[in-house]
């Protein structure tokens, strides 16, 4: 039995991903941004409508996708503002390489939408 489960560990072991502990799935979005891989509907230029619940969730998702680089973040996160029915926070690239400049995200509590608009840089 005891060498039946160090069997089933490395063999586990070998197809574990290596690098993330979980996968996030993103695909790609305009100027390099990342989107999520489902539930994405696009409602004009750069502006997405996303099917995530809860604002906590799909900042969660930002978090993992753009993560820390040589140590060092990425990325800074701001609330931009919070009233009875619109929440609205700003991601913005803190790396001159990318094409993006910053991320949007707005929830629309009446309609129960979220929406992710894409800034670009010029």
């Amino acid at each position: 039995m005891r060498k039946r489960l160090c069997v089933l560990f490395v063999a586990l072991s070998l197809l574990w991903p290596v690098g993330h502990v979980f996968a996030v799935r993103s695909k790609a979005g305009p100027c390099g941004s990342k989107l999520p891989s489902w539930g994405v509907q696009n409602i004009g230029k750069n502006r997405y409508r996303v099917s995530y619940k809860s604002m906590p969730s799909l900042l969660k998702f930002y978090r993992k996708v753009y993560g820390y680089r040589n140590n060092k973040v990425t990325y800074r996160i701001t609330k931009l503002f919070a009233l009875r029915h619109v929440t609205a926070y700003h991601i913005r690239s803190l790396r001159k390489s990318t094409s993006w400049q910053g991320l949007n995200l707005v929830k629309y509590k009446r309609k129960g939408q979220m929406q992710v608009y894409v800034i670009c840089r010029k």
